[in-house]
């Protein structure tokens, strides 16, 4: 990967403005896991692929504590993972995953919150930083649209 995807923030009067520029969309594969993913706060989603080829988000969360390696590791493998919905779709699903980096763990939470808005099924918890009156949430992906073979 060129450069590390990241959350960037800018300020308007009292609106914060996020552009989140995710990783490409990957298999979750833990070798791959401990080469690719920074060990670092941020935002990681996890998919499963479907019969249609489509990914489907299954969960949309922050890791800040453990950083986006341990945690993304945790999540994707049956021996470690203690979530058990998760657990369950890997029993069954191929898991996939992005992420994007984000130092700031008020800015997480703003991003999260604007997230559920539009994905509420894989966010588990969005509760706003409240220091802005309005967020405002744009998304990218490096390499562009999600492909899957």
């Amino acid at each position: 990967m060129d450069e590390t995807p990241v959350v960037t923030k800018q300020l308007r009067g009292s609106d914060a403005y996020y552009h989140v520029t995710w990783s490409p969309v990957v298999r979750a594969v833990r070798q791959d896991i401990i080469r690719v993913v920074p060990a670092v706060s941020g935002l990681f989603e996890l998919f499963v692929l479907d019969t249609g080829k489509t990914l489907n988000p299954v969960r949309t969360s922050g890791a800040w504590y453990g950083g986006l390696r341990s945690t993304i590791r945790e999540l994707c493998d049956p021996q470690t993972c203690r979530d058990k919905r998760i657990r369950s779709y890997l029993a069954r699903h191929r898991l996939y995953y992005r992420f994007s980096t984000c130092a700031s763990h008020e800015d997480m939470q703003d991003v999260l919150a604007c997230i559920a808005a539009i994905r509420p099924r894989s966010v588990r918890e969005a509760t706003p930083s409240a220091r802005y009156e309005g967020l405002f949430l744009r998304e990218s992906a490096q390499g562009g649209m999600i492909r899957i073979d």
